[in-house]
């Protein structure tokens, strides 16, 4: 699956936060964002089932 770019504003706060979180984890920024993600979808799609590709 080709990557796409995405693009968002977060408060510099939470942005800073966001950071030592990745940097705990051992992941970069975009990592930790990726992984936050995937969690959202698989949490969803365990209560509401499969999302359609």
């Amino acid at each position: 699956m080709p990557t796409k770019h995405l693009s968002i504003r977060i408060d510099e706060q939470w942005l800073c936060k966001l950071r030592v979180v990745a940097e705990q984890e051992n992941r970069t920024l975009n990592g930790q964002v990726y992984v936050l993600i995937r969690r959202c979808v698989e949490e969803y799609e365990k209560e509401h089932g499969k999302i359609p590709e």
